[in-house]
């Protein structure tokens, strides 16, 4: 009995050691199989959508001013080197000739105004006038034509009469001679009437050709009074921009023509041209701010009307100031439409199988997905993504894993924020 039950110890012992020593061995497994890795928890930040191009620094704009009509320079109001601002006053010419066309011309004006509206009067007055008339005669006609079937009943019934011998010749002699008389002034109406319609139509056709020639007139005259007044304007120069004054070829007193070079300014600021698609030129009046190299701001200064034959592109001249641009250096130009939410993540926590791009995300259970994502830019080492918002991602130690494995973080980063722009 006491053999058995040293037995049975002997026997619980040994299992005892081997189910411990499996424990163990079950325990180091799993310990082996947790991979250590880094992560980072995924939040929006603000970026801006941007039309991104390349162009060239040329030199500053230059400008000719000029006068547009001969005269007598009356005031040169700068002088070479002098700082212009747009809109200050370069110089002008004696403008005396000028006003006295100017109101000469004003007199025109008047005067065409003033036949236009007579024209328009006597037409108004001569319709009318015309018009009862014929209603007067539509009247007349009527009264005549009733007279005259009275007539022609008398007539008729005093002709049997007569026939008979019961009224005298004479009596009907006058009576015919009555109905007669009635019968040629119906017809001299008909044909009053008919007249004084034919020349309705042709007043009011009148009407319409007369008034039209004495509106043309007022036109011609208003035409002829913008231009001399432009004249007066045009006989002063003004700064279309900011800058300096370069060369000044006229002097007080002295006469200019029409047409040659006056004063030459050259702006402060530099240019740079860049070629922009039909696509992007559409989106121009949407524009924001506009960043050169980075820092530099600048602004829109001409845009063509029409693509370029060789390229199908649109040239933009965009216009900064900068005290360290080169002639010829070739910039970034940054073209802000908008800022915007998105997610960026580190370029070292995407992964590559096959041609797909992936991430992995750490799961409640502190196992790891992996999640393709869609890039639609890379700058900087991070790449915005369309497909994630506040999810937790590996960022180091991604060779290893695979679906599902179990994860221990050893450190986690903060999300990335992005000041750059999207290619849009």
């Amino acid at each position: 009995m006491n053999k058995k039950i040293i037995l049975l110890v002997c026997s619980v012992a040994v299992m005892s050691l081997v189910l411990s020593g499996c424990q163990k061995n079950s325990d180091t497994n799993e310990i082996k199989n947790v991979k250590t890795v880094e992560t980072m928890v995924l939040s929006p930040s603000k970026y801006d959508v941007t039309l991104n191009y390349q162009g060239a620094i040329s030199a500053s704009e230059t400008r000719n001013y000029y006068f547009k009509s001969s005269g007598k320079v009356s005031k040169v109001y700068v002088k070479e080197g002098q700082q212009v601002k747009k809109g200050d006053i370069l110089a002008s010419l004696d403008t005396t000739q000028l006003n006295f066309s100017a109101d000469s011309v004003q007199s025109n004006l008047a005067i065409s105004e003033n036949s236009l509206e007579k024209t328009i009067s006597n037409y108004d007055t001569n319709i009318k006038n015309a018009e009862a008339n014929i209603e007067t005669l539509k009247q007349s006609i009527t009264a005549t034509q009733s007279n005259l079937d009275v007539l022609k009943s008398t007539l008729e019934a005093n002709e049997a009469l007569y026939e008979a011998g019961a009224i005298a010749r004479m009596d009907i002699d006058t009576q015919r001679a009555q109905y007669e008389s009635s019968k040629a002034n119906f017809y001299s109406l008909i044909s009053q009437f008919e007249t004084a319609k034919n020349n309705l139509e042709k007043l009011k056709k009148d009407q319409t050709n007369d008034i039209a020639t004495a509106q043309e007139n007022v036109n011609l005259s208003k035409n002829n009074m913008e231009q001399a007044m432009k004249n007066i304007t045009d006989a002063t120069l003004t700064a279309e921009a900011d800058g300096y004054i370069a060369t000044i070829d006229i002097s007080e007193g002295n006469s200019v023509t029409a047409n040659s070079t006056a004063i030459t300014a050259q702006s402060n600021s530099s240019m740079v041209s860049i070629g922009v698609s039909a696509d992007d030129y559409n989106k121009l009046s949407s524009v924001k701010q506009i960043i050169i190299n980075g820092s530099i701001i600048g602004e829109i200064d001409n845009m063509s009307a029409y693509p370029e034959k060789d390229t199908n592109t649109y040239t933009v001249e965009i216009a900064f100031y900068s005290d360290v641009a080169v002639i010829g250096e070739l910039v970034n130009v940054d073209l802000i439409l908008d800022s915007v939410d998105g997610v960026f993540v580190p370029m070292e926590s995407i992964i590559n199988i096959n041609g797909v791009n992936y991430v992995y995300k750490i799961n409640e259970d502190n196992t790891v997905s992996r999640v393709e994502v869609n890039i639609k830019q890379i700058k900087e080492g991070k790449m915005l993504v369309d497909n994630l918002s506040n999810e937790k991602i590996v960022t180091s130690g991604l060779k290893a894993l695979n679906d599902n494995d179990v994860v221990s973080e050893i450190n986690q980063i903060g999300s990335l924020s992005q000041n750059g722009g999207l290619y849009d």
